[in-house]
């Protein structure tokens, strides 16, 4: 018991720690999301996915896409947050966030039991190498929450139109081909249309959230 009352006292970090790399993009530091705002939103944004795609026939694991979503940046309280554009240009970046990342788990595992370990360790590789369908939708689902971030933040209002290009080639060059590599067939369909939909209905009009909920 000393152990999780260790590890829940080094989590409240996750409500502290800022993600750091939206700086590079020009979003002031007082409004940095925290990192445990960015899990929680992007793990129920992961549940109400989970459901359509079971709705619609897919077959897909909602216990690892949940844990998945929990994990996925915790390692960022201990640092290691860099930008996905300065990532995707700059190779070499990725090796070095994915060394912080694999460290960062290891430290969160030394708190834990071998078979929670065990756990937190093989779905950490499992989202590193990206093979399964699970993995890639969480991959998805990280970007897209980044992606209505900046839309609440109203980043294309603020931005330069150089910046603004940039993130569309980012989302057009890199989020939607991850689409492609879903393997069962509805699933990539609900992912595909979650992307797309949000491309032509939300991407770079701002935040919408008034508007919504006044609708008719």
């Amino acid at each position: 018991m000393d152990n999780i009352l260790k590890l829940c006292s080094i989590l409240q970090l996750a409500k502290e720690q800022p993600l750091t790399g939206y700086l590079t993009t020009g979003v002031q530091r007082q409004d940095l999301p925290s990192i445990a705002s960015h899990l929680y939103t992007a793990t129920l944004m992961g549940w109400f996915l989970v459901q359509k795609i079971k709705r619609d026939g897919g077959h897909i694991n909602e216990r690892k896409v949940i844990m998945m979503l929990l994990l996925h940046d915790l390692h960022n309280i201990f640092g290691g947050d860099i930008s996905g554009p300065l990532v995707e240009k700059y190779k070499d970046l990725n090796d070095f966030k994915e060394h912080i990342g694999e460290r960062g788990i290891l430290l969160i595992s030394q708190f834990l039991d071998h078979s929670s370990s065990d756990t937190v360790e093989r779905l950490w590789l499992e989202m590193k190498t990206k093979k399964t369908d699970e993995a890639i939708v969480v991959d998805l689902i990280d970007w897209m929450e980044h992606q209505f971030f900046l839309e609440h933040t109203n980043y294309s209002q603020k931005s330069s139109d150089s910046a603004n290009t940039s993130r569309k080639d980012f989302f057009v060059n890199t989020i939607f081909p991850v689409t492609q590599k879903i393997q069962n067939p509805h699933t990539k369909h609900v992912m595909e249309g979650f992307v797309g939909d949000f491309y032509s209905d939300f991407f770079g009009k701002g935040y919408q959230g008034m508007n919504i909920l006044l609708e008719p």
